[in-house]
């Protein structure tokens, strides 16, 4: 609402300093009207609306809280940069190590082989321990492996721990099955699974065991046919047996299920 000052002289004497409209009263009074151009300023308030209310411009101000989310929370902002590359040196030195290839049978790793149990990489302090199981024990294989670890660690920069658990027993079952083929591919006989007693072989703990004689077929890695025969208990190391193909007539080493 504009301010009007009524005054009988022509000229005005106190002007605001906004612009102002001036207007003749009516006709033969010699009345002025003066109205100020700024409606803020006539009603006495600051111009700014929200200074007059005694609030700041800025909401987050008026609020009370930081524009800022992250500060306004009290923690800072995580750096993205580093979280990820932490996380990938993790996933790169476990899979570094479980890709040490077993020093007997090398076109398989450790991994795929089941002797890796567990992984702990702690990048704080640039360490890893890792736990593993023999295929049987006093494997002669087991110092190599726990030297190649270390070293595949080492060339990541990482600390290397090993430590051989014997229980629970390393089983022909934890072999996977990209390690299953890798093994068939080499000229090696895979442990067939159901090689194991189930059904009637099978006993509940602290049951009796029963025993089936059944005669174990063995596929023959070259081609294919189940008609083989056992040479030697024993292969070129002890988890592995000497077999003769009657097909083909290949001889080749089974690995013996256990």
């Amino acid at each position: 609402m504009s301010s009007l000052k009524m005054t009988d002289s022509a000229t005005v004497a106190h002007v605001p300093a906004a612009a102002t409209v001036s207007a003749a009263g009516p006709v033969g009074t010699g009345v002025e009207c003066v109205a100020t151009a700024d409606p803020a300023e006539a009603s006495g308030s600051s111009v700014n609306p929200a200074v007059a209310s005694g609030s700041s411009a800025d909401p987050t101000l008026a609020s009370g809280s930081s524009a800022d989310p992250t500060l306004a929370s009290g923690s800072e902002p995580a750096s993205s940069s580093l979280l990820p590359a932490a996380a990938d040196i993790v996933i790169r030195v476990e899979a570094h190590i479980r890709a040490v290839p077993d020093p007997e049978i090398p076109v398989i790793s450790i991994d795929d082989l089941g002797i890796v149990r567990d992984v702990v990489v702690n990048s704080a302090d640039s360490s890893v321990w890792v736990t593993i199981t023999p295929t049987y024990s006093g494997c002669p294989a087991m110092r190599a492996i726990e030297r190649a670890i270390v070293d595949a660690a080492a060339r990541d920069g990482f600390a290397a721990y090993v430590d051989t658990r014997l229980s629970p027993a390393w089983t022909t079952d934890w072999i996977s099955e990209s390690g299953r083929n890798a093994l068939r591919e080499f000229g090696i006989a895979p442990p067939d699974a159901s090689a194991h007693m189930t059904g009637s072989g099978a006993h509940a703990a602290g049951g009796a065991v029963s025993l089936t004689l059944q005669r174990r077929s063995v596929a023959c890695p070259v081609c294919g046919s189940t008609d083989t025969e056992e040479l030697s208990r024993f292969g070129a190391t002890a988890c592995k047996a000497l077999r003769r193909c009657l097909t083909c007539r290949e001889p080749f080493e089974e690995f013996k299920p256990l």
